[in-house]
């Protein structure tokens, strides 16, 4: 779900694969926010690209955000104190940033660890944003651990188990 709010008229952008829970996320959204809040997220398990020849989770989770943000940064220019929060995870902790590799060619494709690399992408973004657009506030979060089949990673483990156990990378 990606959403752009202005203040003075309310404009909603939003990707999503359930309409009825995205109305209901359009709604609190719009009543609450003034802001762009990034929060694309897939995480595919087997390597899939897209028609265009990309990594499907790259896709969606990097390029989305890439593409949507950069994009609405003229709008957001414009409205007082413009605010986009890149929703990111937690995961992203296991994984550096991987320039090399970015859509996960070379190796055996991991779906979690693609998912953490590209989290990892989204934050990197986000501080470049920041670094270049003084006049917008930028920030990343982890939105907390939630009990889906997403966070094991492997055996069983779950994310939050696998990263305070040392597994923690750096960027």
């Amino acid at each position: 779900m990606r959403i752009l709010i202005d203040p003075a008229g309310g404009t909603v952008h939003m990707i999503c694969r359930n309409k009825g829970r995205a109305e209901t996320a359009k709604d609190e959204i719009v009543a609450e926010s003034k802001n762009e809040i990034n929060n694309a997220g897939c995480m595919v398990n087997q390597r899939e690209l897209t028609e265009e020849g990309l990594e499907k989770n790259f896709a969606t989770n990097t390029l989305g955000t890439y593409i949507l943000t950069t994009a609405l940064i003229p709008a957001m220019k414009k409205v007082e104190d413009p605010r986009v929060i890149t929703v990111s995870s937690g995961g992203m902790l296991t994984q550096k940033l991987n320039v090399d590799d970015l859509q996960s060619e070379k190796g055996t494709f991991d779906g979690t660890m693609t998912y953490a690399q590209n989290k990892r992408q989204q934050v990197i973004l986000t501080e470049r944003w920041a670094s270049q657009h003084k006049e917008i506030h930028f920030s990343s979060m982890h939105p907390g651990w939630a009990d889906t089949p997403g966070k094991h990673i492997k055996n069983n483990t779950s994310t939050r188990d696998f990263l305070s156990g040392g597994h923690k990378a750096r960027i």
